[in-house]
């Protein structure tokens, strides 16, 4: 298959699948779009930073496995119709994704890989996931099962795409038995060698495995970490703590640049490859990582500054209360939900001034946007 590179969106046209409602506007507008809605929800002004080129762009797809496997689909699961609605050539995608999952389309059928049922619960694939890095020079594959019985068949579908596409270094299966729309369960089964893949951001390799958290946008990660890397340098921050630090992006960008940092994050897949990606890249001394729950169980150590990346629900009240007992001297706040960071800001502004907030284009074509807040203690 070779992907024609477009510049809109087919399955948008025919309406079959409305994900990314801005691509009824031009770039342009979008963007006046965007800056408008963001500076009318707080008040003022953010710096922009805007995608260049907005498809082919994700470096991870989720596809729902629907159909039979005479003729299978890969896409989103229509919750109103219980079936999935067929979307595998969606432009937003590296092209090495889209070439694998048309290639994937015919593999379900040749290996008899019965697309699950939600509606009647029976059938066996349930999902199909693929991660590359921006170069596309490497790919996991995650096959997301109700249970084992085809687990020789998906070893022979993983050797016929490695075949095709020698770029696929790590294959797993995910086991999720529950009659349920969940995107993954809790046992991983490794069909490779390999673990993981590696993704450079600003010049720094990092590992990422099946289950880990990353910006699936790179073009808008490297400009996100730099700002808080640059930051830590030019205020001469030496301690910092990132908190649902993931694989370590800010983390070991802010000890390149000078500071002693610790890393907290729930996810102990993703602490054991930001302490590899830490002694990779020379850093082990400078970057500490722990597995940690930010509800509950949270360093109390003092820091000059504390930065959080958390999911799209935001801060609890607990946690929130622990950075106000903390008192660091600056605080960050990276979210991919503007409207829960505003509401938790809120909860902070008589303590903490703002010193800068810049929005990053991660989700073109959406209202959907990554914001970064920077404050400063306020002195009393």
């Amino acid at each position: 298959m070779i992907v024609q590179k477009v510049k809109s969106c087919n399955y948008f046209l025919a309406r079959e699948c409305r994900s990314c409602p801005h691509l009824e506007l031009s770039p342009e507008k979008e963007r006046e779009f965007k800056s408008i809605a963001d500076e009318k929800l707080w008040g003022e002004k953010a710096k922009w930073h805007w995608l260049e080129a907005p498809f082919y762009h994700r470096t991870k797809a989720k596809f729902a496995v629907g159909g039979s496997y005479d003729e299978p689909l890969l896409g989103y699961p229509d919750i109103h119709i219980g079936e999935v609605i067929d979307i595998n050539e969606c432009p937003l995608h590296k092209p090495i994704i889209q070439r694998i999952a048309h290639e994937m389309l015919s593999l379900i059928k040749h290996r008899q890989l019965t697309p699950y049922d939600l509606r009647n619960s029976r059938g066996e694939f349930k999902y199909f996931h693929i991660i590359t890095n921006q170069e596309e020079t490497e790919v996991i594959l995650r096959f997301v099962m109700r249970s084992l019985e085809a687990r020789e068949r998906i070893q022979k579908a993983v050797n016929d795409l490695q075949a095709l596409f020698p770029q696929i270094v790590v294959a797993t299966i995910n086991l999720q038995p529950q009659h349920k729309a969940v995107l993954e369960g809790e046992k991983e089964i490794f069909l490779t060698e390999r673990k993981s893949i590696c993704e450079n951001y600003n010049g720094m390799n990092f590992h990422i495995g099946p289950r880990s958290f990353f910006q699936v946008t790179p073009e808008m990660a490297n400009p996100l970490y730099l700002t808080v890397e640059k930051f830590i340098k030019e205020n001469n921050i030496k301690s910092f703590f990132d908190l649902y630090c993931g694989i370590g992006g800010f983390a070991l960008h802010a000890a390149r640049a000078g500071a002693m940092v610790l890393g907290g994050e729930i996810n102990p897949e993703a602490i054991s490859y930001a302490q590899l990606n830490a002694q990779e890249l020379g850093l082990k001394e400078q970057a500490t990582f722990m597995v940690m729950d930010a509800d509950k169980n949270i360093e109390e150590k003092s820091f000059e500054a504390i930065l959080v990346n958390p999911p799209r629900r935001g801060l609890s009240d607990s946690t929130i209360a622990y950075i106000l007992k903390q008192k660091p001297e600056f605080f960050l706040y990276s979210s991919c939900s503007p409207e829960k960071q505003l509401q938790d800001w809120k909860k902070m502004e008589g303590y903490y001034q703002l010193v800068s907030r810049e929005a990053y284009d991660m989700f073109p074509h959406t209202h959907h946007y990554e914001s970064l807040l920077i404050a400063k203690r306020i002195e009393k």
